[in-house]
């Protein structure tokens, strides 16, 4: 549906961005093309107090840009700032009459150094062919998507390799979770602390923006947004840990380093939940590295557990991953009659090896490689890890009177736009 409304609403979304031209000039941040890097960054800061999050008013030539809080929102302002600059310094006459950076050439681009590098390039190409256009670097073709998916997949599987450890089988449940302070991770933290059988739940909660408050805070703060609330008994059960999981990706350190809250966890974790993941469907595969590190991480960390004797009765620490429907949306158009499928014509509960079969947009691909990587884990590391992945849809509002739907969300977010737009879109289905 999120593609038909956008098909539908294009000319007034097309009218709301080219208002943008208006509201952004480059003023004195003019691109110097002998230090793109810190010119590049200049620009950023010179605009960050009005149109980014406090979080980016301070940030490293290799911090992703969308994970220190730019929305797509604010990238537009910030590729039409761009296009500014250099359409009016160092575009040929024929190239100012269009646009030479687009919203998805910052999303392919996230970082401030891949940036200042893909705009050098660009001028590169702007000499040497002044009727060329930036289209392959804002939508890189069938060929190329694939490549860079494999690419990738190969990046984050290299390290999976089996060991040979020492099985001490408990019966313990301990579960960490990722993504409690979002809506689906409230409602499971909630299921979690009610099961008799789950002795401790540890929230592995990344470090938020400032005034967002502390791990526990926050998680309590999602539990009551959800209209879900917990007994003191089955609050005793939940600790916090601000970490980053994306730090274990490599697994070396932290196996050594017996005093860090890597060992902390492993020590007495059987199960682990993935949910954490960031909404937004706008950002290019490439930009969703801190989540396949993450999911690396966890991986460590599962083998790690294993190792210290936390898993569950069948000597594995299960690790389960939410991936999304997303993966599977091209299965029916391409991939049904190479996989098969049933009567009722639904997708197989499977792994796909071909990346066509997810929708492409990197959001999903980047699940599906999290997909290929615990594919790897359940061939290589079987004694080790259990890897469970559940392919989630469309999520609803609390089952409750209390509590709220997340409006960031897609049924919300279109009702919310509606009221704007004064109408709901005549759509099938």
């Amino acid at each position: 549906m999120r593609r038909e409304v956008a098909d539908l609403f294009r000319e007034e979304i097309e009218a709301a961005y080219a208002e943008l031209d208006n509201e952004v000039t480059a003023g004195d941040t003019i691109t110097d093309t002998s230090d793109m890097v810190t010119s590049v960054q200049k620009m950023v800061r010179a605009v960050a107090t009005n149109l980014f999050s406090e979080s980016l008013l301070d940030f490293g030539e290799e911090d992703d840009l969308f994970e220190r809080g730019m929305d797509s929102l604010q990238c537009v302002r910030l590729a039409r700032l761009l296009n500014s600059a250099l359409s009016e310094k160092h575009a040929s006459r024929e190239a100012k009459s269009r646009r030479l950076v687009t919203k998805e050439f910052v999303y392919a681009n996230p970082s401030i150094r891949r940036l200042a590098q893909a705009v050098t390039q660009l001028l590169s190409e702007q000499g040497e062919n002044t009727g060329g256009s930036t289209e392959s670097q804002d939508t890189p073709g069938p060929d190329s998507r694939l490549r860079n998916i494999r690419a990738l997949l190969g990046d984050c599987v290299r390290d999976i390799r089996a060991q040979t450890m020492p099985r001490t089988p408990k019966t313990t449940f301990t579960v960490a979770i990722t993504g409690a302070t979002g809506n689906l991770g409230a409602n499971v933290v909630a299921q979690l602390a009610s099961n008799p059988l789950v002795k401790k739940i540890i929230c592995l909660v990344r470090e938020g923006n400032s005034g967002q408050g502390t791990p526990e805070q926050r998680v309590r703060t999602a539990l009551g947004a959800a209209g879900l609330s917990l007994s003191p008994q089955q609050w005793e059960k939940v600790e916090f840990e601000q970490c980053d999981p994306g730090h274990w990706a490599k697994g070396t350190n932290c196996f050594q380093d017996t005093q860090s809250s890597f060992s902390r966890i492993a020590d007495q974790v059987s199960h682990i939940i993935h949910l954490a993941w960031p909404m937004d469907f706008h950002r290019t595969l490439e930009s969703f590295r801190p989540q396949l590190r993450a999911t690396q991480g966890l991986i460590q960390l599962a083998r790690a557990a294993r190792l210290r004797g936390a898993g569950a009765v069948t000597g594995r620490v299960r690790l389960v991953f939410a991936s999304s429907i997303a993966v599977v949306r091209s299965y029916s158009d391409a991939q049904g009659s190479v996989y098969g499928r049933s009567a009722t014509g639904a997708v197989p509960e499977m792994g796909f090896h071909d990346p066509c079969i997810a929708t492409p947009m990197g959001y999903a691909e980047a699940k599906w490689v999290c997909e290929q990587m615990l594919a790897q884990v359940s061939q290589e590391l079987r004694d080790e890890v259990e890897p469970v992945v559940v392919r989630i849809g469309q999520l609803s509002g609390p089952e409750s009177g209390e509590g709220a739907w997340k409006t960031a969300e897609h049924i919300p977010a279109l009702v919310k736009a509606s009221q704007i737009v004064g109408g709901l879109p005549a759509l099938e289905g």
